[in-house]
């Protein structure tokens, strides 16, 4: 059984053998403020899964030696990115996540959509600020079509 200060970190699309256990050294923190309301983390959902696909995610689970709600939530996570890096165009898909971190609580481990919808560009970016330097004048900033539409969609279902 695992320390509760400590996890397994592993880099994207890495290998199992590249993972990485870190704990978490309390006793060096500052006290964390009390929390008024449950986290939105801790909910719990039932779900049904198939039987032939709960044996391999248990399989999976044995073989990396983690619990299965982890081996589940990481699967999870690699789906909703694959669907949230599926939209286009930045600003639509940046839109999206920014609307589900807007929601969110995350711990001080996690990483908000956000930053996982600015991957991509977050690396374009520092190899071209590398490589051409920062531009003086900023383009006029224009939206694309899909984000205007995901907007008046996502200002719906807020009322």
């Amino acid at each position: 059984m695992s320390h509760p200060n400590e996890r397994i970190i592993k880099p994207e699309g890495g290998h199992m053998s590249e993972e990485r256990l870190v704990r978490l050294r309390s006793d060096t923190l500052p006290p964390a403020p009390e929390e008024s309301h449950p986290r939105r983390s801790e909910r719990k959902y039932n779900m049904r899964i198939k039987r032939q696909d709960l044996t391999l995610i248990d399989e999976l689970a044995k073989a990396a030696s983690r619990p299965r709600s982890e081996v589940i939530n990481e699967l999870l996570h690699s789906i909703l990115l694959k669907e949230l890096n599926s939209i286009s165009k930045i600003d639509a898909r940046l839109l999206v996540a920014m609307t589900a971190d807007r929601d969110a609580k995350y711990d001080d481990l996690a990483r908000p959509w956000s930053f996982d919808a600015l991957m991509r560009e977050i690396d374009f970016i520092a190899h071209n600020v590398m490589d051409h330097g920062v531009p003086e004048d900023t383009p006029e900033d224009f939206h694309s079509e899909e984000f205007m539409s995901l907007r008046a969609k996502l200002q719906e279902v807020r009322r």
